[in-house]
């Protein structure tokens, strides 16, 4: 309430993504390392290290949580789950994984919706995982390659080029394919949202994709240059854009 330190936590190593919040623990993902930190005091729960190739990069973690379970992969391409009621490796066919091993995993993705555990290795191959029944009802499945990717329910959505594709991560068919000359080329997916009955795609030169009925009906640019990253907070619209400004609509 008045700003002031309440604690600290150091390590001489690197944080490679946000703190994630969950289960009354902040969790730290390192190059190497995940640990659970107790939120009223910064007091170590567990700490889990994989030890394996070198890192040569300074990102690539990413986390995914199913109620007291959390997914993850390291940026040294090691994979597992922990559950945090008991600060204990949780076992599954998650770790049936042989991911890729590569000196940069960023294109590695991991994404809960309802019971399924979504997995995409090396921005290829899919896997999706029945987290109820610990079954993989896609595993390995090849995906089109592309140069930018969004998971957004269920669905993953990519871009290459000027083409936009929706695919099911139940079953590997696509939604929905759109190519149109009028789609910036070089532009990432920066975020996606369903508003009304449309699903818009936001990319990284400012263009808002519209698309209704699995056709693409409006693009509009924001005018504001080019974007770091979006958020939605009810219907407004945080945009931290390149030029260092953040914007609200």
């Amino acid at each position: 309430m008045n700003f002031e330190i309440i604690w600290k936590h150091e390590s001489k190593k690197m944080l490679n993504t946000k703190p994630l919040i969950n289960n009354e623990q902040i969790i730290l993902l390192y190059g190497d390392e995940i640990k659970g930190l107790q939120i009223e005091d910064g007091n170590q729960i567990w700490s889990e290290i994989y030890q394996d190739l070198p890192i040569y990069q300074a990102t690539g973690g990413q986390v995914a949580s199913f109620f007291n379970i959390i997914y993850f992969i390291l940026p040294n391409n090691n994979i597992a789950a922990i559950d945090l009621n008991f600060g204990e490796i949780h076992n599954s066919k998650f770790d049936d994984i042989t991911i890729i091993s590569s000196i940069n995993n960023t294109k590695d993705k991991i994404h809960i919706y309802d019971n399924y555990l979504v997995y995409i290795d090396e921005g290829k191959y899919l896997y999706t995982l029945d987290i109820f029944n610990d079954n993989f009802i896609l595993f390995k499945k090849n995906i089109n390659l592309y140069s930018s990717s969004f998971l957004f329910n269920n669905s993953i959505i990519i871009k290459e080029g000027n083409h936009l594709q929706a695919i099911n991560l139940s079953n590997g068919n696509t939604y929905w394919l759109i190519s149109d000359k009028k789609i910036s080329k070089k532009s990432k997916i920066v975020n996606v949202r369903s508003y009304k009955k449309n699903i818009e795609v936001f990319l990284s030169n400012g263009d808002v994709l519209t698309i209704n009925n699995k056709e693409l009906t409006n693009i509009m640019n924001l005018d504001i240059g080019k974007i770091d990253n979006i958020f939605f907070e009810k219907q407004n619209i945080i945009i931290y854009a390149k030029n260092k400004k953040t914007l609200i609509f």
